[in-house]
């Protein structure tokens, strides 16, 4: 029902609902293809909104020689596991 709204709000068909199975028509096909693009980016407006709040977000990798990861790891990785929720990291030597 939402699609035959939005084909009357618009003022023509997305569907060829004629022929089985029902297709998209000429129209129907650049809007699907510009509704992909559009739910393709919505993780943008998360990544904005969190960014004003100060959250962190994207990938973080942090290489340590071994001889200081015995000490420094362990507060490191509490420390990326409270503060880092929305990123993803890894520690490498």
């Amino acid at each position: 029902m939402q699609v035959h709204k939005l084909e009357l709000e618009l003022g023509l068909k997305i569907f060829d609902r004629s022929k089985q199975p029902v297709i998209p028509t000429e129209a129907g096909r650049e809007i699907i293809e510009q509704a992909r693009k559009i739910l393709g980016e919505r993780h943008v407006i998360g990544e904005i909104v969190q960014a004003k709040k100060g959250v962190l977000t994207g990938e973080l990798r942090i290489g340590i020689i071994p001889t200081l990861a015995l000490t420094c790891c362990p507060s490191l990785y509490r420390a990326l596991q409270q503060n880092t929720r929305r990123s993803s990291w890894s520690l490498m030597n």
